[in-house]
């Protein structure tokens, strides 16, 4: 039986599983909204696979180096991009129907901001000449700060996201909710409410356990809940918790449980 959910769902919740048969289980647990991310193997029924989600009414956005043809390739924007992938990403995007794509804002060495930040603006407007040629609109995921040493993201707390926002006032963004309660120097009321102001393309859910970026169930302790609603209501929910079991009656009884934990949060929050 067919179940309709508010939320979307990542595909990244089903890592290691061929495309085809995810998104059979995701369509057999009722999900009609997908975003297409790394996670699931492309294998030589995927695009026939997607083509007949397509025609039964799934609808589908992108998120960074989802697998096209292939094995997914990893990119960075602060690097120099490959035009002709991007290109390929674009095209099955627009065939598909969507109209949403979300990238990485770039890693980059410490000590070389200044010039990674160039480089990203440079890539990013490439990439979105790219994607509005074919209807699609691009937005920038919230990132968070690495632990260890070595390269760091673009836009991984409140000022850097804001510092992008002042160079691409136009661009609309993507808060990851688990990234966001990993930033420092801010309170999670605080990091919310800058995002606010900002024009969103869709919010990732999921969580973690404040260290590590590991997308987590979201639980009744998921420190989110019942403040997301604060972020623009017209933005779409994309659910990117990982899935262990991603078979439909799994998916089912998941997104029955998140969306209940929503409302209760909701309404606990208007009293």
């Amino acid at each position: 039986m067919a179940v309709s959910f508010e939320l979307e769902v990542s595909l990244s919740a089903c890592g290691g599983v061929p495309l085809d048969e995810a998104l059979r289980e995701l369509v057999d647990a009722g999900v009609r909204r997908v975003e297409l991310a790394i996670g699931p193997r492309w294998t030589d029924c995927s695009l026939d696979a997607l083509r007949r989600a397509r025609r039964e009414g799934v609808s589908f956005a992108g998120h960074h180096a989802f697998p096209c043809g292939g094995r997914a390739r990893p990119f960075n924007l602060c690097d120099r991009i490959d035009v002709g992938a991007h290109e390929r990403r674009m095209d099955l995007l627009a065939e598909l129907g969507a109209s949403r794509y979300s990238v990485h804002a770039g890693a980059y060495e410490p000590g070389h901001e200044a010039a990674a930040f160039e480089r990203f603006v440079e890539g990013f407007g490439t990439l979105t000449e790219l994607a509005s040629a074919r209807g699609v609109s691009v937005g920038i995921e919230t990132m968070y700060p690495r632990r260890a040493l070595g390269p760091r993201y673009l836009a991984d707390d409140g000022p850097s996201v804001q510092a992008l926002a002042q160079a691409l006032p136009a661009v609309p963004w993507v808060p990851d909710l688990a990234h966001v309660g990993l930033w420092p120097k801010q309170t999670r009321a605080a990091s919310l409410a800058s995002l606010r102001a900002l024009p969103l393309l869709e919010v990732h859910a999921s969580d973690n356990d404040s260290v590590h970026d590991s997308h987590t169930a979201i639980t009744e302790r998921t420190w989110w809940l019942g403040a997301e609603g604060s972020l623009d209501p017209r933005a779409p929910r994309v659910l990117e918790t990982r899935l262990f079991r991603p078979d439909a009656s799994s998916v089912r009884r998941e997104l029955l449980r998140v969306s209940a934990l929503r409302v209760q949060l909701r309404l606990r929050c208007a009293c």
